[in-house]
């Protein structure tokens, strides 16, 4: 063996070439400048430091020298990997971390800069008090060497200084900074930004770059937006965030303005260019220079948005912190941002505005930005888009973020790159920068203000037209004439103006958005007068407004300068091709046809037409410049055509005559050979012809036409490339000037050749021309699959080894280009995912197969089934057919279930079965046959030629039969001749192996379509294929692989064993088998055993340890799984199975293979065992008797089982039945403390019977028990049957009795038909009590019942009713549907009724009816009333407040009651009592009310007797409202008595009534008298029907409700003025009143209803307790039966309590201490219970007074007394419930909870109604609760008579009391309606009724005349003063209706 080192150094240049491939000038000048950086950045504070850039372009060489500290080692600058010291982390927050200077990261920089630049360089070095320099030459640029030297100091060079220099020799000048051979001065100026920007922050200045930096943010950030804005609202989380962001990010900056100014990052860097003819050099400083950054720095910046981000390493606690700052740009006319500038040395950039700054260095190529600066429309910012473009930003990063090598951009590769941007996406910073950007926008933009009315949006232009602009402040209107001028940014160039008037303005897009630009359509006036109208955007253009007058002085002077004709003119008309051709002269001519001085030509366009040429050139001559175009005159001059030149105004409405102008060019000698392949590449596929045109032509590329007669045309191949290629050439001249070359490669290997394209002249020999081309051979198309595989065999259930495959042409190429579906499929494989198709994916012509498989061969083979259309769809399959039908010689046949067949393969076909003469069967069997495909052919379809087998029976066990069953597999060669046939005749796929291999395998591992035959054709040893197809655009190509297989070896079969012989077994499923061992009670078996081999039935082989492998679980093992040890044999012994009854137990095999656990196989042992003695019933119902319905027989069978649950045997026992002990139903959730019914046998009638009468009804034969008639009564809910019997079993042992209790049934009974009327379920009291004369609501509510009470009342449908029957009188029930617990019926208002006893009854057709007991309780009803008069007579009377006679009665009304005691009145109330006289109503006043007596006042105008009446009727609350009236009262009216100090007239008139003697009066004056009387008789009356409407108001207010008693919701509209002096006030707040009203009832019966729906819904009303007290006991109860629960959420409620609480609800309460401690233990007893509690009223407790922030409340305010107690106890009980129950705080929602329970005080629990069953406790546990029926709870108060509903109820009635004060429905009043007597009113209708009164009284007149009074009449009035005074009171237009409404 021979051993040699070799050397593996990489070669210098193409390592160098790659290393530089991606540096530029500027990158690579950065790495230089960054290590003098660190140098020069090293020297003290003080002194200076300079950096000196010099560019020969003269020696081309590039010296870069700075005067820093200098190298110590300056061979270092030479070797690769070598840097400067390790990086230090700097983890203080402030500003200069950006400045340290250390760019050194991977020791190349320096290296691969130096090598971009140039070829080799020098180093030149010196440190500080060094007397000599070091100098360090690269030798050699293709090797590793350098030379080192130490020189001494040179002239000029101080021991004290030190500096380093580096020289670059053959630097690429031209390369970087010359264009086209020439110095660009734009490249340098453009370097020089670059560096100015990338070193920034270290310039020199009056202020360092860093200071201006920070200056400028500190300026900008302390006036920021972002500061005091809100957003709309209060600011989000994330912009509070941002926020104390901004505070550190200050404090950074702060804190470098506050160091002290250090001038060490002050940097001098000075840049000089040596050129060819200067005697000096260039000089520039880069710190009087400018770039993109000053720009950013400058006054257009108006704010900014700091950013400030920590960034922590992944691997280390390190933080990385980026800062910077975005600024905004407003538009001021126009867009003010600016962009990064373009870098050197690239053509085009794209506008950045953002930069990245790596230790205060600028990265140039990156290009990071911020995705919070980016427009997301989804998210709808507030900030317009076009604001999102007025920004300019950057960041500085440190360290922490690693950049590239060359320190262009950052590490893409690297993790802290997205650890930054996962910073900023943490940060979510997207709404602050939004909100930034919208005030910006608001507070800096100017932009044009779209304005006008109607604004006018056009879909199809997207704009939006407005009549109305303000721009720069000046509005402009539609029709206005203006001049527009564009804007120009050289002030040197004019502006160009426009005249015209403005048309219309157009805003873009939807004027909704608000857009600031658009355009102004303007009617210009053009140079030739004419208007146009043309589109200016503004503000792009600025406005001004112009006069008429301007406006035709620009039209005047147009119009001397039009013209008319333009003629051009040639010297000559024919040039030849390269020479110069003048521009025509044009001449000018106007109207008259003279010659224009000076003429200014319109804006013409030229027409150039060729004569060969389709198209025309045309070119615009404008500004008087008459020349051809550069292009134009190129093509002119050099292309050989006849042209024609015409002249037209460009504009169509220019009116000027042009002459036309003809010339010829024509063309050069032959020159050059063009192909129209560009570049002279032939291309050329294997196999198919290609054809490449060329072209003659002369040196200005003229083409000249070649023909076969005078031209001749060869392609020659380069000998020494291009051999074995075979190229078949056949050149086609064209008619044109076009020829072509037809190429074909027959056979070659794909490359490049050389060759020669030659075109001689046949008349000039020496005239001959060629080019070189390239001819590209590429591969033709697949032609084969060639599979590169080494393995030998397949291994069964392993993945096989990597098979190569390539798709090759007809040369043997690889086809690199071809389509990348390779698709796999085997006919006796089975893949990895079961499928029957593997896809490969083909690229550059390769792929490799690797999937897993397993044997078909063995218990694993694949089913027929449709292929799977995910990987081979059938429109593929299709395809496939068509294209081999398309072959010559096909590869094979398609089944659509069985897959692919091809010529050797087997395959079973079914046929018909021909039936002998005289079988009466009308269809043939099926048969099948085996048979080899021997022939593919073609026809209408592709088909196959099938030689069939004969099948061959033999006696061997080996070949015949299986234990399965299986047909012989032995096979022979068949006599019958071939078949045709096609493919969907195969019936399924077959295996044929030679014979000698059926003696080596297990038939029953094999598949049943493995067979075998003596020919030696057929494979000796087990053998898998893999068909490979590979589809391409015209053919199919296929290849098989055939591989010999070998089983596994690995333990994938198992048997089940038993006495060294295998159970007998019976399979159900895959890998699962059924066992049954029979077995005596308590038996143990313990010969179980297990036996392994692998697929093929044989001993596992290789490296497998069965007892780690497999794993074996059992049913009946305790350990469930085990570790098992097999024995030599691969045997298992199974741990001992003992019997205790018949059950199946379950083997299961596990192995773990591949990584994988598989299960092997599946035993189910069903054990079964010998029945014993009778010890129990086994229940059952036929399903004839199911359902089972309550109140119906049914029939229940037993079956008498031993004590393991067998059935007895009949035959051993002579069974005979003695009695029934016990026969029950027991529910499955008890409700109301019933858990169990007892079920009877009854006889066909359903009648029960019992004791012996039962067993008549039980029949038993054998082991079975049969109740024929058994009822059960029972609520339809689940539960359970148990029944006990005593049987006598007589067997030959003896006789014996035995008592069998049943195994529980499970049923769940269905109700039964209607039978009866009862209460509903919880009231089933038959008595119920109402107070007399009330019209409550019936509490009980009806159903129809079946035998057990059920509810069916559905089932009665719905036409069906109830009637309830009271005092002989029936009243109808209202059905109720949609309840929880079903439909009932009720009573809305029992009737009025007077005390007593009453027997009401429920009736419904066909069903029983329902009675009880209906108790009238006497109270305060008000059963009869009298009245008397106390003065029956009286005289008339003057009545001031009426001003006419009357005369006042005093009446007493009198009230009888029930039970003799006084009426219960509300305070301030009195009874509703009435007068009325005869018909009509008196005005009455309410006196005192005492002792049931009522004092009324009465007033009577009309003399004479008069029967008087009152009418009481009753307006109490919960009264019924009846009326009754008392007896007959005679009154009488006298004449008034004389008396003195006034005289009045009586109501006749006639006499007058004073001292004075009685005077007739005379004829005159009593006619006077007669018309004066009738109008004071009529004011009188509407006087009097006034007073007592409104002593009707003044009444109706007195029984109105008081304030202070009404509730706080009605009080809200309840607004009566208690004064009655303005009558319209009175009305509209009655008005109002009766609107809020309407309102109220609405709301208040909604809530009703809600609350009668949540009753009907509400479950669980009664309590729930443990507790059951025995009969002498003195406690009062429980705490669940004590309290029940008050409140519209009482369900919810309840759960709480029931979940807080729990078994504490089962805490009993005593009257004292000692009762608790003697009587605890026997309730604890007779309860049944482990533990209980007690509690006594005498013991001090401690009640919960904390008050509940924003809660519902304690819950012991929700509870209250089940039922009344002694005061002293319910006081006592009160605080009982306020100690305990107030320890639990609720609340609506469970976060409100979960918010107070942080300050829960010690031991309170709190709850959330919304989950309630989730109770929170002060030390942080929780407690869920459940709904199981036995837990303690409290009962429920009826949502109908909860506080809640009584108080809606009391606001119902005080709601009515008011309205029916208000108002009542009454006829509008007429003349008729004008007497001493009215109807009944209230106040809204009696003020209704005086307006109309006002109005219809005789003399009313307009409103705002002062009403007089007429004067009252004396004895001493003569008739003509009388006369006098109607006269007046006539003229005046007394209105005395009005005038009493005054007064009164």
């Amino acid at each position: 063996m021979c051993k040699s080192l070799e050397c593996i150094i990489p070669k210098k240049k193409e390592l160098l070439r790659a290393s530089t491939a991606n540096y530029s000038f500027v990158t690579a000048l950065g790495e230089l400048v960054d290590n003098s950086l660190q140098y020069v950045l090293r020297k003290p504070e003080n002194e200076p430091k300079k950096i000196l850039v010099i560019l020969d372009s003269v020696n081309k060489t590039l010296v870069l020298e700075d005067n820093g500290v200098g190298c110590n080692d300056a061979l270092k600058m030479l070797e690769f990997g070598s840097k400067q010291e390790q990086e230090v982390y700097d983890p203080s927050k402030s500003f200069r971390r950006y400045m340290r200077g250390d760019f050194s990261r991977y020791g190349v920089g320096t290296k691969n800069a130096c090598k971009s630049l140039g070829e080799t360089y020098v180093v030149s070095s010196k440190t500080k008090s060094a007397f000599s320099k070091q100098v360090v030459t690269e030798v050699d640029p293709d090797t590793w060497d350098a030379e080192q030297c130490l020189m001494s100091l040179a002239e000029g060079e101080e021991v004290e200084s030190s500096f380093c220099r580096i020289e670059i020799k053959n630097f690429k000048f031209d390369q970087f900074f010359c264009k086209d051979g020439v110095f660009s001065s734009e490249a340098l100026s453009l370097c020089l930004k670059n560096l100015r920007a990338m070193y920034y922050l270290y310039l020199e200045g009056d202020n360092s770059g860093a200071r201006q930096f920070v200056d400028w943010l500190l300026l900008h950030s302390a006036e920021t937006c972002i500061k005091g804005c809100q957003g709309g609202g209060r600011p989000s989380s994330a912009v509070r965030k941002y926020k104390e962001q901004m505070h550190t990010f200050n404090s950074m900056l702060k804190e470098f303005v506050g160091e002290e100014n250090r001038s060490s990052d002050q940097i001098d860097f000075e840049f000089q260019v040596i050129l060819e003819g200067l005697e000096t050099p260039q000089v520039h400083r880069l710190s009087q220079s400018n770039c993109c950054i000053d720009r950013m720095l400058c006054k257009d910046s108006k704010d900014c948005f700091p950013i400030y981000l920590e960034v922590k390493d992944e691997h280390s606690d390190k933080l990385s912190f980026v800062t910077g700052a975005v600024f905004y740009f407003p538009r001021n006319e126009q867009e003010t941002v600016p962009n990064v500038d373009e870098l050197h040395g690239q053509t085009a950039q794209e506008n950045r505005r953002f930069m990245t700054f790596w230790m205060g260095r600028w990265l140039p190529g990156e290009h990071f930005s911020p995705e919070f600066m980016k427009y997301q429309k989804q998210k709808k910012p507030q900030a317009p888009e076009r604001c999102y473009n007025r920004t300019f930003g950057f960041i500085f990063v440190d360290r922490g973020i690693e950049p590239e090598a060359n320190k262009r951009a950052l590490n893409v590769n690297a993790a802290s790159l997205m650890n930054m941007k996962n910073a900023f996406a943490a940060a979510q910073l997207e709404d602050s920068y939004d909100l930034w950007l919208k005030e910006c926008h608001l507070k800096y933009d100017v932009e044009v203000s779209f304005q006008g009315d109607e604004p006018r949006y056009i879909d199809r232009e997207d704009v939006s037209e407005h009549n109305k602009v303000t721009l720069c402040g000046q509005t402009f209107l539609i029709g206005h004439l203006v001049q527009l001028s564009n804007e120009v940014k050289d002030k040197r160039e004019k502006s160009k103006l426009y005249h015209g008037e403005i048309v219309r303005f157009l805003q873009d897009e939807n004027f909704c958005k608000n857009k600031p630009s658009g355009k102004v359509e303007v009617d210009v006036l053009q140079s030739n007068n004419k208007v146009k109208t043309l589109t200016f955007g503004i503000p792009a253009y600025s406005m001004k407004l112009i006069t008429g007058t301007e406006y035709d002085h620009v039209k005047h002077q147009n119009e001397l300068k039009i013209v008319r004709r333009v003629i051009p003119m040639l010297e000559k008309e024919r040039f030849v091709a390269g020479s110069n051709i003048p521009f025509p002269t044009i001449v000018c001519q106007n109207s008259n046809m003279s010659n224009i001085e000076k003429p200014v030509l319109p804006f013409m366009r030229a027409f150039l037409k060729g004569s060969k040429q389709d198209s025309v050139t045309t070119f615009d001559l404008k500004d008087g410049l008459l020349a051809w175009p550069e292009a134009v005159a190129r093509a002119i001059f050099t292309r050989t055509d006849s042209y024609v030149l015409d002249l037209k105004p460009a504009g169509d409405d220019v009116l000027v005559e042009c002459d036309s102008l003809s010339f010829k060019i024509i063309p050069a000698a032959m020159a050059e050979i063009v192909l129209d392949q560009v570049p002279a590449t032939l291309n050329c596929v294997i196999g198919k012809i290609h054809s490449y045109g060329l072209r003659v032509l002369d040196k200005y590329k003229n083409a000249i036409t070649i023909r076969n007669d005078s031209h001749k045309l060869d392609l020659v191949l380069d000998p020494t490339s291009a051999r074995n290629v075979e190229i078949s050439f056949k050149p086609k001249f064209g008619e044109s000037v076009s020829s072509s070359l037809q190429l074909c490669v027959e056979k070659a290997k794909v490359g490049t050749y050389s060759a020669q394209v030659v075109v001689s002249s046949k008349r000039n020999v020496q005239l001959t021309v060629s080019c070189a081309v390239s001819i590209n051979v590429q591969h033709g198309i697949p032609w084969e699959i060639q599979a590169n595989a080494s393995m030998t065999e397949f291994t069964n259930h392993a993945k096989f080894d990597p098979i190569d495959i390539a798709i090759r042409d007809s040369s043997a190429n690889l086809c690199h280009t071809c389509p990348p579906a390779l698709l796999v499929t085997s006919p006796d494989l089975l893949f990895s995912d079961r499928d029957r198709w593997e896809r490969g994916q083909v690229q550059e012509g390769v792929t490799q197969l690797q999937p897993y498989c397993t044997s078909s061969l063995f218990s694993c083979a694949p089913a027929a089934s449709e292929i799977n259309q995910s990987v081979v769809s059938n429109q593929v399959i299709k395809r496939w057919k068509a294209k081999i039908l398309d072959q010559t010689d096909p590869v094979g046949v398609f089944n659509e279930k069985h897959g692919f067949f091809q010529k050797g393969d087997c395959v079973m076909i079914e046929r018909e079965q021909l039936l002998p003469i005289g079988d009466p069967r009308k269809t043939c069997p099926k048969l099948k046959s085996y048979g080899k495909i021997t022939s593919i052919f073609h026809g209408d379809v592709t088909g196959f030629r099938v030689k069939y087998f004969d099948e061959v029976k033999m006696s061997s066990p080996r070949l015949g039969e299986d234990r399965r069953g299986c047909p012989a597999r032995l096979l022979r060669a068949g006599d019958e001749p071939e078949e045709e046939l096609d493919p969907k005749a195969i019936a399924g796929r077959c295996f044929v192996f030679h014979k000698s291999l059926g003696g080596k395998l297990d038939l029953e591992a094999i598949a049943d379509h493995v067979f075998f035959c003596e020919s030696d054709e057929y494979p000796r040893s087990l053998q898998a294929n893999l068909d490979l197809f590979y589809e391409t655009e015209k053919t199919l190509l296929h290849t098989r692989l055939t591989r010999i297989l070998k089983s596994s070896g690995a333990p994938r079969r198992t048997k089940l064993c038993r006495a060294g012989g295998e159970l007998m077994y019976e399979s159900v499923a895959s890998q699962e088998r059924q066992v049954e061992i029979f077995a005596t009670h308590d038996e143990e078996i313990s010969d179980l055993h297990l036996r392994i081999s692998d697929e093929a039935n044989q001993n596992c082989r290789g490296s497998f340890d069965l007892s780690s492998t497999l794993q074996v679980e059992m049913s009946w093992s305790t350990l469930k799984s085990h570790r098992l040890t097999f024995t030599g044999n691969q045997t298992c012994v199974l741990p001992a199975l003992r019997v205790q009854d018949n059950s199946t137990h379950v083997v299961s095999v596990f192995a773990k293979l591949d990584g994988h656990e598989t299960r092997l196989c599946k035993y189910n042992i069903h054990v079964r065992v010998k029945p014993g003695l009778p010890h129990m019933l086994q229940l059952s119902i036929p399903p004839a008797s199911l359902p089972v319905t309550v109140g119906k027989a049914f029939q229940l069978r037993g079956e008498i089982v031993d004590q393991h649950g067998y059935s007895v045997d009949s035959e051993a026992f002579k069974l005979s039945l003695l009695g029934i002990t016990s026969f029950t139903y027991r529910y499955e959730e008890a409700q109301d403390e019933e858990d169990e019914v007892e079920v009877f046998a009854c006889d066909n009638a359903c009648n029960p019977r019992h004791d012996q009468d039962a067993l008549s009804y039980i029949t038993m034969s054998g082991s079975t028990v049969v109740v024929l008639n058994a009822c059960l009564l029972s609520r339809p809910a689940k539960g359970s049957l148990y029944l006990t019997l005593t049987i006598n079993g007589k067997s030959d042992s003896g006789s014996e009795n035995y008592n069998l209790t049943s195994v529980k049934l499970d049923v769940e009974p269905v109700a039964g038909k209607p039978s009866k009327v009862c209460a509903q379920q919880g009231q089933i009291d038959p008595f119920m009590s109402v107070p007399s004369m009330s019209q409550q609501e019936c509490v009980l509510r009806f159903i129809a019942a079946d035998d057990a009470g059920n509810n069916v009342s559905p089932s009665l449908g719905k036409d069906a009713s109830m009637t309830m029957k009271i005092n002989h009188k029936s009243y109808k029930l209202q059905k109720v549907s949609g309840h929880s617990s079903g439909d009932y019926f009720k009573l809305d208002k029992l009737p009025p009724l007077r005390a007593g006893n009453y027997n009401a009854v429920v009736q419904c057709k066909r069903i029983q009816p329902y009675s009880f007991q209906l108790l009238v309780t006497p109270r305060t009803s008000v059963t009869n009333i009298s009245m008397n008069v106390q003065e029956s007579q009286k005289c008339l009377e003057h009545m001031q407040e009426l001003d006419v006679a009357g005369a006042e009665f005093l009446a007493i009304v009198e009230f009888i009651t029930e039970d003799q005691q006084e009426l219960e009145m509300s305070q301030g109330k009195k009874p509703n009592v009435k007068l009325f006289c005869g018909q009509g109503e008196l005005k009455i006043r309410y006196g005192e009310f005492t002792k049931n007596r009522l004092q009324v006042y009465f007033t009577l105008f009309d003399l004479g007797t008069s029967q008087v009446h009152a009418k009481f009727t009753e307006t109490r609350a919960s009264y019924a409202a009846e009326s009754m009236d008392s007896n007959m009262c005679h009154v009488e009216v006298r004449p008034a008595e004389n008396y003195a100090g006034e005289e009045f007239d009586t109501e006749d008139d006639d006499v007058l009534v004073g001292d004075a003697t009685v005077r007739e009066p005379s004829a005159e004056q009593e006619q006077y008298n007669s018309h004066e009387d009738e109008r004071e008789k009529r004011r009188k009356e509407v006087q009097k029907q006034i007073s007592i409407c409104r002593s009707a108001i003044a009444t109706s207010m007195q029984r109105l409700p008081d304030y202070a008693k009404v509730s706080p919701e009605i009080l809200s509209f309840y607004d009566i003025p208690t004064d009655m002096s303005d009558l319209t006030e009175l009305q509209e707040r009655c008005e109002k009143c009766l609107q809020g009203s309407n309102d109220f009832k609405g709301r208040l019966q909604s809530k009703l209803k809600d609350i009668e729906q949540a009753s009907e819904k509400l479950q669980n009303k009664s309590a729930v307790s443990h507790v059951k007290l025995p009969g002498a006991c003195n406690a009062l109860g429980c705490l669940s039966t004590l309290f029940v629960i008050d409140h519209v959420r009482s369900s919810d409620l309840q759960t709480a309590l029931s979940t807080a609480f729990g078994d504490e609800l089962d805490c009993v309460v005593f009257h004292r201490l000692v009762d608790c401690d003697s009587q605890l233990n026997k309730i604890c007893q007779s309860s049944k219970c482990n533990s209980l509690n007690g509690v006594a009223l005498d013991e001090p407790n401690r009640s919960h007074t904390a008050k509940t922030l924003t809660g519902v409340g304690r819950a012991s305010d929700f509870v209250k007394l089940e039922k009344r107690h002694d005061a002293a106890t319910e006081e006592k009980l009160r605080k009982l419930a306020k100690a305990f129950f107030g320890r639990l705080v609720v609340f609506e929602q469970f976060e409100q909870a979960s918010t107070y329970c942080e300050r829960a005080r010690p031991g309170e629990m709190v709850v959330g109604l919304d989950f309630p069953n989730r109770v929170l406790f002060w030390d942080g546990r929780r407690r869920v609760g459940s709904k199981r029926c036995g837990q303690p709870r409290l009962g429920l108060v009826d949502a109908i008579h909860s506080s809640t509903s009584s108080e809606l109820r009391h606001q119902e009635e005080e709601i009515a009391a008011i309205e029916s004060e208000l108002q009542v429905s009454l006829p509008p009043p007429s003349a008729t309606l004008l007497t001493l007597f009215a109807p009944p009113q209230v106040i809204l209708s009696k003020c209704m009724e005086i307006s109309q009164l006002q109005v219809s009284s005789p003399g009313a007149g307009g409103s705002g005349v002062k009403v007089v009074s007429t004067p009252r009449r004396s004895q001493a009035e003569t008739p003509q003063k009388r006369a006098r005074e109607g006269e007046e009171v006539k003229a005046a237009g007394v209105w005395w209706s009005l005038s009493c409404l005054a007064d009164s």
